[in-house]
């Protein structure tokens, strides 16, 4: 019944993602007739009128946390401002386990807290409220998020792991790293799992695995044969009826799911809408010519994107780019998920293509030359 999305936008970038924008719309909807017809009353009486609409009308109250103004806001009903980079103390690691404390240097704008903080401000605000009902078995699960700063929960999460309760990246060692240290490390940080704090300086682990000893009960590394799934039943249900293999996936230019690239200048400007790369001999059989806006389609939605030849794509297997607010390339995503991995198919499906038009002053920007 309720919905929480922090940090991401699964309008633009879920599998589905028309279809979940339908059925999202139809559902938030049912919660915003409620807030609008109770508009003015008490907390408590609002509080009971969205849990009957969710509960026996199909309602869904939206929950959302993000630094920028997105296009899940328009399904909404409470929206908390996250502080980001600069604007708070942010401990964070990268794909070599590294590390680091990037610190604060500015207010973040207007009620913007970080993400640990309005967490913390959640969990108090339920435990009060359990208090109030005298439910005080249940509010004892909400103990603990008396923090006032970021290093109060990272002291309380990261530094506590190996704890009753607590597991984290920080490991047994954990509790070595600490706000002064990590500062003193600066820009190389630490690598993870950290060995110890010798000499003024926090030792981490460069390579892992060195010793040959692995988490098996023989401590040998296992290597099982993984035979080559079937394509998803959804898209081979699809494939007789639509012509082009579509690839799914990131320009350079986009960084993790656009959400910030997008709003630079340079960036809006050289990709208005998404790009969809076609090798030249699908371009002619189309009718195509570089900036012509087309419509790509199948059962699962539509999308519109600007079609440019590419001699980087196979004939048959266009490349489009994902994270478009305005073209979600994840439109026409199917809903299928691996049952093993539980990783969905975001990579490829098929689709039919046709022209739409042209609109010269929205490609006035975009370059069609070969990246390579």
């Amino acid at each position: 019944s309720v919905m929480f999305i922090w940090g991401c936008d699964p309008t633009v970038n879920t599998i589905a993602a028309e279809q979940f924008r339908e059925a999202l719309a139809r559902r938030s909807e049912i919660v915003k007739r409620v807030l609008d017809e109770y508009e003015g009353a008490d907390l408590d009486t609002l509080a009971d009128k969205v849990y009957e609409a969710c509960k026996y009308y199909g309602g869904l109250l939206v929950v959302d946390v993000d630094i920028y103004p997105r296009p899940k806001q328009e399904y909404s009903h409470i929206v908390f401002p996250a502080a980001t980079t600069m604007e708070m103390n942010l401990t964070s690691m990268n794909g070599e386990r590294r590390m680091r404390l990037s610190e604060k240097v500015v207010e973040p704008p207007g009620s913007a807290k970080p993400d640990c903080l309005i967490a913390a401000a959640i969990a108090n605000a339920i435990k009060a409220e359990l208090e109030r009902q005298g439910r005080y078995d249940l509010a004892k699960r909400f103990e603990g998020f008396d923090w006032k700063t970021e290093e109060d929960a990272f002291n309380d999460g990261f530094r506590m792991a190996g704890k009753e309760e607590i597991d984290s990246q920080g490991g047994p060692t954990g509790y070595i790293a600490t706000y002064d240290r990590l500062r003193k490390a600066g820009n190389n940080g630490v690598q993870l799992p950290i060995k110890a704090y010798k000499h003024g300086r926090l030792i981490g682990t460069r390579l892992l695995y060195t010793d040959y000893k692995f988490g098996t009960k023989s401590g040998k590394a296992r290597f099982l044969p993984t035979p080559q799934p079937d394509l998803p039943p959804q898209i081979k249900k699809m494939m007789g009826r639509h012509k082009y293999w579509i690839n799914n996936g990131r320009l350079n230019h986009m960084w993790q799911s656009n959400y910030h690239t997008l709003r630079l200048e340079f960036t809006k400007d050289r990709w208005p809408l998404a790009p969809i790369f076609l090798h030249e001999s699908d371009m002619k059989e189309l009718g195509l010519q570089d900036g012509d806006i087309v419509r790509v389609w199948n059962d699962y939605g539509s999308v519109r994107a600007i079609a440019i030849t590419s001699d980087e794509v196979r004939p048959g297997e266009p490349f489009m780019a994902f994270g478009f607010a305005n073209s979600p390339m994840n439109n026409l995503v199917t809903d299928f998920v691996d049952p093993d991995t539980k990783i969905p198919y975001y990579k490829g499906t098929v689709a039919s293509i046709e022209r739409i038009g042209r609109n010269e002053s929205l490609i006035e920007e975009v370059s069609f030359k070969e990246r390579g």
